[in-house]
């Protein structure tokens, strides 16, 4: 969402979209990783009754980067201090290199693999995540929720954009 959907809402609406897109993109990705964060932890807990679970839980919500960065990013926002300039570009340099990295790594990691491997599931949730969620942000943003045009173009865009890297992150991390 944020490789993609960031670039593209700046182009579909112009700079004005900026703020709205980052803001929803690091909302979207945080809360979609920390829910799937929870249920493989609760999934894959080696018991201990509730007390070992929320122990797993809260170890591995802490110490997530994917969750960690954009809280840090958030604070020193906050904290209105700029960052140094050599920090500065090495961020943008690294920042602009994500993207594609990220890209070539899970091409990395499909090379061999069957193309009809996980068919069904891969089928579902790509129709799932394309054309229901957008179709279901639509509806959110038009019945319930009173916001400015923008932000509810945004949220619209947003939702229809491709699944990031994220999934791919922790599906290695967890070896699933």
């Amino acid at each position: 969402t944020g490789s993609v959907g960031i670039p593209l809402s700046c182009a579909a609406v112009g700079e004005a979209a900026a703020i709205a897109a980052i803001i929803t993109a690091v909302i979207k990705a945080s809360l979609i990783i920390a829910i799937t964060i929870i249920q493989i932890e609760v999934s894959q807990s080696q018991g201990g009754g509730f007390a070992g679970v929320m122990k797993d839980v809260t170890r591995a919500l802490g110490t997530s980067p994917i969750l960690i960065a954009p809280a840090a990013g958030i604070l020193w926002s906050a904290s209105g201090l700029e960052l140094p300039q050599a920090i500065d570009t090495f961020t943008r340099i690294v920042g602009d290199a994500a993207g594609p990295c990220a890209l070539f790594a899970i091409g990395l990691f499909l090379v061999g693999k069957p193309i009809s491997e996980g068919i069904t599931e891969t089928s579902l949730t790509t129709a799932m995540k394309l054309l229901v969620q957008p179709i279901l942000t639509w509806w959110l943003v038009v019945a319930f929720f009173d916001m400015p045009p923008l932000w509810g173009v945004i949220a619209i865009l947003m939702a229809a954009t491709p699944t990031g890297a994220g999934s791919f992150v922790l599906a290695q991390q967890y070896n699933i």
